[in-house]
């Protein structure tokens, strides 16, 4: 494997690990913001997580078959789904063991803190110069994603008796 093919992997590792944590924190965002049970986040935020981390390794082996020499389109798909996965379990992991405000005050730092060292990440992977820009821009985007996820739940939020 070239070092070209290696340095693709891991940036298609890490935007997939970014994908599943902003992902899955919008959807727990949003739950939050319907003022839904502990069940009811934890069970959609993983409906999220399969259906999204599915997606992104079917797409990743579409994309890999088409384009990539030297990279196995399975080798890629199993990456997005388990990069994915990781960057999922970030914001809904407090859910299973904290409940009401404790636990969406923890996965929305553990969110912030995730999104920052993407952005990082990302930064430093394009050789950019100041990776922590990068990172707080990113972290700048996702507040301003969870507190538009957070108003759609709080407007649409409904209770059915």
């Amino acid at each position: 494997m070239t070092e070209l093919n290696r340095e693709n992997e891991f940036r298609a590792a890490i935007l997939s690990a970014s994908d599943g944590l902003l992902t899955t924190a919008l959807f727990v965002i949003t739950a939050i913001g319907a003022n839904l049970s502990n069940h009811a986040i934890i069970v959609s935020g993983l409906a999220g997580v399969v259906a999204g981390s599915i997606s992104m390794s079917l797409g990743e082996f579409q994309s890999t078959d088409e384009v990539m020499e030297g990279c196995s389109p399975y080798d890629a798909a199993l990456s997005a789904l388990f990069t994915f996965l990781i960057g999922a379990s970030i914001p809904i992991l407090p859910f299973f063991f904290l409940s009401g405000i404790s636990a969406g005050v923890v996965s929305a730092l553990c969110s912030g803190m995730a999104l920052f060292a993407v952005g990082t990440a990302v930064a430093k992977l394009n050789g950019k110069p100041s990776p922590y820009k990068s990172g707080l821009r990113q972290l700048a985007f996702g507040i301003i994603a969870a507190g538009l996820t957070y108003g759609i739940g709080y407007l649409f939020g409904v209770s059915i008796n």
